[in-house]
């Protein structure tokens, strides 16, 4: 009698930590449902998650994070997002770390450096910590306790967008680590896009930021006189200059259509005008430099 009492006890607390967890979580996951509002701006745009300069050195070796990024990457292109495949990211970062370090004193993250390269507006820093250790109360038991934060920036001036942060922790079977640390880290992913998303829509809504850096004007009214050339654009929702130095000006502009739009207005436009028409422009995500 007494052994039987014991095998019950201990049916009892297998199934209260293990079945149930494991099923709730999925459920859990299952849940949360991620949608964008009606004509969400951030659809067809293009957003990079990368790991934060923390990160980034376990970024060939985690598989952790390698499916944390790639569950996130899932998720965007499921609402019409696009994104960077994790190997591609990690490919171009080999190839700009010579070019970031040459730039780091100029605050310019390699994440940052990356989004303009793949003309991405929004680029998305990952942390993510994950911990397996044995369950003390079972034998041959683990808790799997995991936590990621999420932080957004604009490609063109690395301004912060929002962050969210999510943590999960599960009782599985030890022979089913590999398992137990998916449920976590996509119950995570969903969590934080959820709250991380409306952010980022709620900042394209009045159209793209966009820095446009113009060389070649040679006077305080060639400054001017361009000020007023940007305002005459269609997609133009709000101007600022930034900056004047030599004959290069930096303004920063709000566009509706985002800057492929920008690009396609301006030339259209800039052929009426003698002094614009025959302007060199290059392109890097959402910073444009315009020459004369």
């Amino acid at each position: 009698m007494k052994r039987f009492l014991i095998v019950t006890f201990v049916f009892f607390v297998f199934g209260f930590w293990a079945f149930p967890q494991v099923e709730n979580k999925s459920v859990k996951d299952e849940d949360i449902k991620l949608t964008l509002s009606a004509n969400s701006p951030l659809v067809g745009k293009t957003i990079l998650v990368f790991p934060s300069p923390r990160e980034y050195v376990n970024m060939g070796k985690d598989s952790d994070l390698k499916f944390l990024v790639d569950f996130i990457n899932s998720c965007l292109s499921e609402l019409g997002i696009e994104y960077v495949e994790y190997e591609k990211s990690l490919d171009l970062s080999k190839k700009f770390r010579k070019i970031y370090e040459e730039k780091k004193g100029q605050d310019l993250t390699l994440a940052q450096l990356l989004a303009q390269e793949v003309k991405a507006p929004i680029y998305i820093e990952v942390d993510l910590d994950v911990k397996v250790e044995p369950y003390q109360k079972l034998s041959g038991w683990i808790l799997v306790d995991g936590s990621a934060s999420l932080k957004a920036y604009d490609s063109s001036t690395a301004r912060g967008l929002g962050s969210a942060q999510a943590g999960d922790r599960l009782v599985n079977n030890s022979s089913n680590e590999d398992k137990a640390k998916k449920v976590v880290l996509s119950y995570i992913a969903k969590k934080t896009l959820k709250e991380l998303l409306p952010k980022l829509e709620s900042y394209l809504a009045k159209g793209d930021k966009i820095e446009v850096k113009v060389i070649g004007l040679r006077t305080l009214k060639s400054v001017r006189d361009f000020s007023e050339f940007l305002n005459t654009l269609p997609g133009i929702k709000e101007s600022k200059r930034k900056s004047v130095s030599g004959d290069t000006a930096v303004f920063e502009i709000i566009y509706n259509g985002g800057v492929e739009s920008f690009l396609n207005d301006f030339a259209d436009i800039s052929a009426s005008y003698p002094e614009y028409e025959k302007a060199k422009i290059d392109q890097s995500g959402n910073s444009v430099i315009i020459s004369f």
